[in-house]
């Protein structure tokens, strides 16, 4: 695997060859991908949280993705500006203890169609994902992780918000394939609750409509041609990410259902080894995730790291 980028060599080092977050050598890589300009200029941008009102939550641009991204390349509150960053989201807390973002619900979906804080089951979980990941485990995370996980039924983790007039695309009565994903990614990282039912509640959901992927689609998220194409940020609802989430929990990787989803994986792997982007956010354009053209190094990695979890 080419190892140019810090946060490459990070992640093979850390993660595939199981070498110390602590060290000196970790802490390095961490502060020469901070150096990085175009991390630079991300950072600078997450620091504005709440920034611009979220309209689509498959923006990748958005900075709630981007500050998910710096957890996902490896940086941690160790290092003073991601420091700076958690406390700016952390700012920002409804009465019930959620993450708020800035949102700009359409009247169409029940909204006022101006934006303002609040929080909806398709990003907030998103924010208390970033957070642990970058190593910040306090009661005001877990009040937020506890309000989410309040509202998860039998079925799974629907799509709800604080806008009281709020619908979302699909039937009340259905968990949203997106919010639900969002929310085992986070339970993946929050200590002691891996094994939770609200978990399980949330991986069947998962399971189920991968099984029942031929039947009736569940609006806006289909299981197809789109869905089995590689893609980097982990920020919609594709293979790669629901891959990658649900290999962090025992009772999918026991689970036939997601062996059957890994086997869409390994054919695209290419003669040398490596795993090229089949699709792109335009976002992104620039980096080694953002063409469809040549082996990515760090989309190689993320999928190493998925099988490596794997028995």
């Amino acid at each position: 695997m080419r190892q140019t980028d810090p946060w490459v060599r990070h992640g093979v080092e850390t993660d595939l060859l199981g070498k110390s977050t602590a060290s000196a050598a970790s802490r390095s890589l961490r502060e020469d991908t901070l150096r990085d300009p175009r991390i630079e200029a991300i950072v600078r941008e997450c620091l504005g949280w709440p920034g611009a009102p979220i309209r689509r939550h498959s923006d990748s641009g958005h900075i709630i993705h981007k500050i998910a991204l710096l957890a996902d390349l490896g940086l941690t509150v160790e290092e003073q500006p991601i420091r700076l960053i958690a406390d700016r989201v952390l700012g920002h807390r409804s009465e019930e203890g959620a993450l708020q973002s800035n949102l700009l619900i359409p009247e169409s979906f029940g909204g006022s169609g101006e934006e303002g804080l609040g929080w909806a089951t398709c990003d907030a979980p998103t924010l208390i994902y970033s957070l642990l990941r970058l190593g910040v485990v306090d009661s005001d995370v877990e009040a937020a992780l506890d309000h989410a996980l309040s509202l998860v039924r039998e079925s799974g983790f629907p799509c709800r918000s604080s806008f009281p007039g709020f619908y979302g695309p699909g039937r009340r009565d259905e968990h949203c394939p997106y919010a639900n994903l969002v929310l085992l990614k986070a339970l993946a990282f929050a200590p002691g609750r891996r094994d939770s039912w609200e978990a399980e509640r949330c991986i069947e959901a998962q399971l189920r409509h991968w099984e029942n992927r031929g039947g009736k689609k569940i609006f806006m998220f289909g299981i197809g041609s789109t869905f089995a194409k590689l893609k980097y940020p982990l920020v919609w609802f594709d293979v790669l990410h629901v891959a990658d989430v649900l290999s962090r929990f025992d009772v999918a990787l026991d689970d036939p259902r997601f062996t059957e989803m890994l086997s869409v994986l390994p054919p695209k792997q290419t003669e040398g080894g490596g795993f090229t982007p089949e699709s792109i956010n335009l976002p992104w354009k620039g980096w080694s995730w953002g063409q469809k053209k040549a082996p990515c190094p760090w989309v190689t990695y993320k999928v190493a790291s998925l099988f490596k979890r794997v028995p």
